[in-house]
């Protein structure tokens, strides 16, 4: 599932294939990975089987952090389309294995952007675990309860 993921995600960016590559054994560390730990969160939590939910965050962690793509010639055109190759196919595969992405709306895709770009700011550069992101996307499910505060009302922080 995951090569045929790499393949989609490759062809989306427009990338010459000669450019990058996905070593097996780097995806198989990925697998293991992934199924070692909902192994042992299965364990010990004394359940049968993980929801789609978790399997995500946990196949999303390890692509994050093994990140299998590696590149093999740069772009000179445009070089920066490589720095973050890894966490966006995380996030690729993320959104292929929950959602229909196909039906989003032109002011939900602006919103969901926005998220994209930030989450994989957070999978390169933050710590995160598989708990967090499982948070983060169990959020994605939610709409504004609260209306949103005008920016200009400004801080109305108690710290």
């Amino acid at each position: 599932m995951l090569r045929h993921e790499y393949a989609d995600y490759i062809r989306s960016l427009r990338i010459n294939p000669s450019h990058v590559s996905l070593p097996i054994d780097l995806l198989f560390d990925v697998v293991r990975n992934h199924f070692v730990d909902l192994h042992r969160m299965k364990i010990f939590h004394q359940i049968e089987n993980a929801n789609s939910v978790k399997i995500a965050a946990y196949q999303t962690f390890w692509i994050a952090r093994i990140k299998p793509i590696q590149v093999t010639r740069v772009d000179t055109e445009n070089p920066q389309r490589f720095l973050l190759i890894n966490e966006f196919f995380a996030i690729h595969a993320l959104i292929s294995q929950l959602y229909n992405n196909a039906s989003l709306s032109s002011n939900d895709l602006k919103q969901w952007n926005k998220f994209i770009q930030q989450l994989a700011y957070h999978l390169r550069f933050r710590v995160l675990d598989p708990r967090s992101l499982e948070l983060a996307i169990i959020a994605l499910g939610t709409r504004d309860v609260f209306p949103r505060r005008n920016e200009n009302e400004g801080d109305r922080s108690i710290i």
